[in-house]
């Protein structure tokens, strides 16, 4: 797998568990330099599967947001994973 350079996908989600399954395995196929996961305050199980992920794939990054935020700001928040890289964001149902 290439890297791309210092590119950062950044994924916000909300209660779509399926579907960021599928989004960042593929995203992790890509070569993204860090992959940044924006819990939007989910409670279908995203929590613990981005925490048992994360284990294993060091270059994912995950934020939880306090309280429900617009996607605006979930991409402002990631923007601290993202040192000296270009950013590219997603919903968690989105194609890459």
């Amino acid at each position: 797998m290439k890297k791309n350079g210092r590119l950062v996908a950044v994924i916000v989600t909300f209660n779509r568990i399926d579907a960021l399954k599928v989004t960042l395995e593929h995203a992790m196929t890509k070569g993204f330099y860090r992959i940044v996961v924006v819990d939007n305050c989910s409670t279908d199980g995203t929590r613990e599967f981005v925490i048992c992920i994360r284990r294993h794939a060091k270059r994912i990054g995950w934020i939880l947001a306090e309280a429900q935020i617009d996607k605006q700001t979930a991409f402002a928040k990631s923007i601290s994973w993202n040192v000296n890289g270009y950013q590219s964001g997603k919903s968690a149902d989105a194609k890459l």
